[in-house]
């Protein structure tokens, strides 16, 4: 069995949405979980490279939400040279994760944890 994170199955969130013009500026949603529960944002890594997305934590998210969380897995734009593009993505990720849901919690994997930590 291949344990590997960017190739274990996990389901299609309910609902993505839209945080820019860009095809990469969307944030997944897996909304429905216990009152009063902080949403839990989740930002990708895959060190700031194109062929690295937000699908590869799918199966986290699915696995947060099943344990009474709601769940945002944001995308970014990932273009070399141009990180003031990747981090102003990642802000209004944030911004529009507070609008669906009021508190937050991010979570980074790999870059995604430097960006968390940078906005």
């Amino acid at each position: 069995m291949n344990g590997s994170v960017l190739s274990r199955p996990a389901p299609e969130p309910p609902r993505t949405v839209a945080v820019g013009d860009d095809p990469d500026q969307v944030m997944d949603l897996w909304p429905d979980g216990g009152p009063g529960r902080p949403l839990v944002v989740l930002v990708h890594g895959g060190f700031w490279r194109p062929p690295i997305d937000r699908t590869h934590l799918r199966s986290m998210a699915a696995a947060l939400n099943a344990l009474g969380l709601p769940v945002a897995s944001l995308e970014y734009r990932r273009v070399p040279g141009d990180p003031d593009a990747t981090v102003a993505d990642v802000l209004a990720g944030l911004r529009a994760a507070r609008a669906v849901a009021g508190p937050v919690v991010a979570v980074g994997h790999s870059a995604g944890g430097h960006l968390v930590l940078h906005a």
